[in-house]
């Protein structure tokens, strides 16, 4: 024992003097040697196993995240045009040229955007943006301008007070909401900007995603072998929610898009000003349910307000926004969405909204988006719940009324009664 100890110890001084006793994939290594050969002998040991293994993946998943994008895209992408090879595999023909098939018309529609589109959109950004940083110049002059204090003079404000409010207070305030808002846009461009470039520059996207949709009855079935032989109601909720999320990825594409292209020719025909940007922003921002909405209203108002000073002139832009950004919504909630996703991916409003506050709160835009979802996902199990429980509890009440007709038969009623 004295010797194991020993061992033990000059192990532990060894990794912790080369740094090795911080590096996760030794630690992950050196606890997996260890609990694992228990694994059968303890359910402790089985459980702490299992979470380490989970907690090694979640690790590797953000450690990699980076390296491992351009498979990530290339699964996403086969996972939501599988559908529609498979439909076109239905007819009769080649399952690869199916793959071939949709993922040139996919690259094809993408380099066309890319090169009719996006321009136009950048262009008139950089107007906006331009805009703004004019609005900011022009309202701080303004307010450091002779012609201001007098007509505060005239309201009974002194000129000294309302100076020490405009360099105390106005000025830094206006200053700071615009770096604020120039910030934010440009880590926003800069995030898409690194997103697209790692996309452009891995040729291997296009490639990956065409083999996998080519072979993806290759992997459903050797995923559904594994799943089958050692859970099978594991395997049949992960189909369900597999239903579920093929469901509302596939309504949101088609949502967004309808969105975009719809807000895009309405802005137009009334003469909304940078009307490919705004209609680009609300198909982005269509995923996030209300927020979306409400966030490409307000961007699209501000835009009018920005380009135009007139009062006169915005009302009838702004009512039109309204208009028109209500409208499709609504037409998107009651008529698009339901045909598309059905009933599996319906949630109460309240249950809704509550699920982007908390997942929100806790992972910011990427937990809007996966919110609903998520939630979706945990109601299909407390429904389940629900129905498993009402069963029994139909079961036991059919059980109790055959007992007591048993014993009416018997003449034993009175000890029922």
């Amino acid at each position: 024992m004295a010797a194991i100890a020993v061992s033990v110890v000059a192990l532990a001084a060894f990794f912790y003097g080369t740094g090795l006793a911080f590096k996760p994939l030794v630690l992950f290594g050196v606890a997996l040697f260890l609990l694992y050969p228990y694994r059968k002998e303890s359910s402790f040991a089985a459980r702490l196993n299992v979470l380490i293994m989970i907690t090694f993946a979640l690790w590797m998943i953000f450690e990699l995240s980076w390296a491992m994008l351009p498979f990530m895209l290339a699964f996403l992408l086969a996972y939501l045009l599988d559908p529609i090879v498979s439909w076109m595999a239905k007819k009769g023909s080649p399952r690869w040229l199916n793959a071939l098939a949709v993922m040139s018309i996919l690259l094809t529609t993408l380099i066309s955007v890319g090169i009719f589109i996006f321009p136009v959109v950048f262009d008139q950004l950089d107007n906006v943006l331009n805009k703004i940083s004019s609005l900011v110049t022009n309202t701080t002059n303004y307010l450091e301008s002779r012609s201001f204090y007098q007509t505060m003079a005239k309201y009974g404000v002194p000129e000294e007070t309302m100076r020490g409010l405009v360099h105390e207070e106005f000025i830094p305030r206006i200053q700071g909401f615009s770096q604020i808002g120039f910030e934010s846009l440009m880590n926003l461009l800069r995030g898409a900007a690194e997103s697209l470039t790692q996309v452009i520059n891995v040729i291997l996207v296009p490639i990956l995603a065409f083999y996998i949709l080519k072979d993806m009855p290759i992997f459903k079935d050797y995923i559904r072998g594994i799943l089958w032989r050692r859970n099978k109601e594991l395997f049949k909720d992960i189909v369900k929610i597999n239903q579920i999320i093929k469901a509302y990825i596939g309504g949101q594409v088609i949502s967004a898009t309808f969105i975009a292209i719809s807000t895009t020719i309405l802005f137009a025909i009334f003469g909304i000003p940078y009307s490919i940007f705004l209609g680009l922003l609300a198909g982005l921002f269509n995923p996030i349910p209300y927020v979306g909405m409400l966030i490409s209203t307000l961007v699209a108002i501000l835009t009018i307000l920005i380009v135009n000073t007139d009062l006169n002139y915005v009302m009838g832009p702004i009512i039109a926004v309204v208009a028109i950004t209500n409208i499709l919504h609504f037409l998107n909630a009651y008529f698009i969405e339901p045909r598309i996703v059905g009933e599996r991916v319906g949630l109460h409003p309240v249950i809704l909204i509550a699920s982007l506050f908390i997942f929100g709160h806790f992972f910011g835009i990427l937990g809007l988006l996966v919110a609903v979802p998520i939630t979706a996902s945990i109601m299909m199990f407390i429904n389940d719940w629900r129905k498993r429980n009402n069963m029994a509890i139909h079961r036991a009440e059919e059980e109790e009324q055959e007992i007591e007709e048993e014993m009416v038969e018997k003449g034993d009623i009175t000890k029922v009664r």
